[in-house]
């Protein structure tokens, strides 16, 4: 697996470590509040996509942009909302795989 570009979120680490640990809140509010995480990593990559940080035209096919959390379900899900169908190509569902 590759975090291209991680560094880049490093100013958001602390935004989600104000928020606390999941380990530490009661199971369904740390559920909640993990699906909150999700929509708004989701959101961020896909405005970034909008900007053109992944490229634009024919170079955006060329990049999957994921927000991708392993053993958990929605990965697939997300990746399909995030990338156009021609950066798709490649790309294997986890449910396919």
């Amino acid at each position: 697996m590759d975090a291209y570009g991680e560094e880049h979120l490093e100013p958001v680490r602390p935004l989600f470590e104000a928020r606390g640990q999941l380990s530490d809140l009661p199971d369904d509010e740390a559920d909640a509040e993990f699906e909150l995480r999700l929509r708004a990593m989701e959101t961020a990559m896909a405005r970034l996509d909008a900007e053109g940080l992944f490229g634009t035209g024919a170079d955006r096919h060329s990049v999957v942009v994921t927000v991708d959390v392993p053993s958990e379900e929605g990965d697939d899900e997300r990746t399909l909302r995030l990338n156009p169908p021609e950066a798709l190509v490649d790309w294997a569902p986890k449910t396919g795989a």
